[in-house]
């Protein structure tokens, strides 16, 4: 019975980890994630949206208020671009990311903002894909705003 007991005690947990694991390549090796136009996923590209860039960062904000494992440290705000720079904590261990997020217009593309972004692990050698799970995380939440 006790062997059965630490077995489930081992197994579960890892099971759970090779589980969330999305990139075996990647993963293991790899404590960081853009937003690239090369992405295959669509939710890892550049996001593009119509409106002015202070009314995205303040998308942005708003939805991440209403979201426990995310926080606003930092906004800066110029003519054409915004940086928000925020943290992503994960739940079980409390691990903490940093997730930079910037908002471009062009004067020639007026009324279309660029959100690119990317998320970097404060410790550890890779993410198992912590950081990618971040962004899209990210993407998803402002487009549903």
């Amino acid at each position: 019975m006790i062997w059965f007991i630490i077995l489930a005690s081992i197994g579960i947990p890892l099971a759970l980890v090779v589980w969330r694991v999305d990139d075996w390549n990647r993963d293991w090796t790899t404590n960081h994630a853009s937003l690239e136009d090369t992405a295959v996923r669509p939710e890892l590209r550049p996001q593009i949206f119509t409106g002015a860039v202070a009314d995205v960062a303040d998308r942005i904000e708003r939805w991440s208020e209403q979201q426990s494992h995310w926080d606003l440290v930092q906004r800066n705000d110029t003519e054409w671009e915004t940086t928000l720079k925020m943290t992503r904590t994960t739940g079980l261990f409390r691990f903490v990311d940093d997730v930079t997020v910037q908002l471009r217009s062009a004067p020639e593309s007026e009324g279309h903002v660029t959100m690119y972004a990317t998320s970097q692990s404060r410790i550890g050698k890779g993410d198992l894909g912590q950081n990618p799970r971040n962004l899209a995380e990210l993407v998803r939440g402002v487009n549903a705003m």
